[in-house]
């Protein structure tokens, strides 16, 4: 079968009722912030909110691939450089989020630390994955 005739993959097409969904929930955690914690608490989420969406965009601009990620996917093991880099901000979000009541030089400070802390454990594991679990050689392709 030619990539012309392949049909689409299932993450090919949005389904339109999740992102209704997805959209009232969305406002109905606004709401609920907005009862909880009018001010602070909603400028934690909405900051959460714009910043998911600029972590998103970034994601796909972020060059993936080499003989690494060759090797690591040809046995099926999922990796991935935008997997990554979308955890890591998602965890600087939340790490800043949960220190914004600090000021803004502590939720920054928090959040780069929390995205920091999760780049690196992961990098770490998967780097024994595979060195240790598939027997892929660290080392560098730059000499």
């Amino acid at each position: 079968m030619s990539a012309v005739a392949a049909k689409p993959a299932a993450g090919g097409a949005m389904n339109p009722t999740a992102m209704g969904v997805g959209v009232v929930m969305l406002i109905i955690l606004l709401a609920i912030a907005w009862q909880m914690a009018p001010g602070l608490g909603l400028m934690a989420l909405i900051g959460v909110i714009i910043g998911g969406v600029l972590v998103g965009f970034g994601v796909h601009f972020v060059p993936v691939g080499g003989a690494p990620a060759a090797m690591g996917q040809a046995p099926g093991i999922a990796t991935g450089v935008a997997m990554l880099a979308a955890g890591a901000g998602v965890a600087g979000l939340f790490g800043g989020a949960w220190a914004a009541e600090q000021g803004i030089v502590v939720a920054v400070v928090t959040g780069g630390i929390g995205g920091g802390l999760m780049m690196a454990i992961t990098c770490m594991l998967v780097n024994f994955v595979y060195v240790f679990g598939m027997g892929i050689p660290a080392a560098s392709g730059k000499v």
